[in-house]
């Protein structure tokens, strides 16, 4: 049995009793625990949001812009898909990872009420893309 001892500032704390300082049943609460409640409470209740968008350069060296209101456009019909996705109690969508290269329409499965679809084996991000191209089919 090993006796650990660790001092800090205040006193020593034993590893095989109780410490050299007791509060007598006091608890603290740490102050970092107080802003991360704070922070996460701030976080909840903001709503995601769009930032202006850039122009993105493409191989040719042409720059694509899009207009700020497009884009909130198609971002509120993203998250309106994925929500009936979720919510729809109707028809299920399946993800099934694959491994190489996978295209939304291979592999692709309809049977009754259900979509299979096959999504990259270890990438999150196209997920909810397959899961819309399955849904919408």
């Amino acid at each position: 049995v090993s006796r650990l001892t660790i001092s800090y500032l205040s006193g020593a704390l034993s590893s095989v009793g109780p410490p050299v300082h007791s509060n007598c049943g006091e608890r603290r609460v740490p102050i970092g625990f107080i802003a991360l409640l704070v922070f996460i409470g701030a976080c909840a209740t903001s709503e995601s949001t769009i930032p202006p968008p850039r122009s993105v350069v493409i191989y040719s060296g042409a720059r694509l812009r899009v207009e700020h209101e497009r884009m909130l456009e198609v971002s509120q019909w993203v998250n309106e898909e994925q929500l009936n996705i979720v919510e729809d109690p109707s028809f299920l969508v399946v993800s099934e990872p694959g491994v190489g290269d996978v295209y939304p329409w291979d592999d692709l499965r309809i049977e009754a009420d259900t979509v299979w679809v096959r999504t990259p084996l270890g990438m999150q991000d196209p997920q909810l893309v397959y899961q819309i191209y399955g849904h919408l089919h």
